[in-house]
């Protein structure tokens, strides 16, 4: 998470694209605006999201060891719009009143009233800016017959920063969650 100023140099990916390479029939991408979800919350839970209170571990879908990140806001303000990098299954707290902040963001991300469910079929892209809106793929039983749905993930930033961020130094995504 970014604080301040600091937000626009940020290596956090900014951007994702989602190419579309195979579709799945009734398996569809949803997308939610950050701005509609916090729209559920009392700016009290907010101000307990901005806390330097959460744990982060990287994504189940990036091979090998987790990377446990501590002490990460969950969601930042810049320029009056609020920014985050909320992970449903990777964030968590220790501190009681964060937890139920975090509780409620999940309940409020999860309202399907909110979201824009997309069919992407081959050869289709979605670009969306990375920290203003959150995405989630609906489940499906996978055949593992070569003809499961498949989409291509690329982030992206606007700005190349000026050093290097590496989640870890045996793994080279430029995944870094800076605080």
């Amino acid at each position: 998470m970014i604080k301040g100023d600091s937000i626009k140099n940020t290596p956090c990916p900014e951007t994702l694209s989602l190419l579309c390479l195979k579709k799945e029939d009734n398996v569809f991408t949803s997308i939610i605006k950050l701005d509609d979800v916090l729209t559920d919350l009392s700016q009290k839970d907010i101000n307990f999201l901005k806390e330097d209170n959460y744990t982060v571990k990287r994504p189940d879908s990036f091979e090998g060891n987790s990377q446990i990140v501590n002490n990460l806001p969950l969601i930042n303000e810049y320029n009056g719009k609020y920014y985050s990098r909320f992970d449903y299954h990777n964030v968590f707290s220790e501190r009681k009143e964060n937890k139920e902040a975090l509780d409620k963001l999940r309940i409020s991300s999860m309202d399907k009233q909110k979201w824009i469910n997309l069919s992407l079929n081959p050869g289709q892209v979605i670009i969306f800016n990375n920290q203003r809106i959150f995405h989630t793929r609906n489940a499906f039983q996978p055949r593992f017959d070569g003809n499961d749905r498949w989409l291509l993930r690329l982030f992206s930033l606007y700005n190349k920063p000026e050093k290097s961020f590496f989640l870890s130094e045996k793994c080279n995504h430029h995944l870094k969650v800076i605080g």
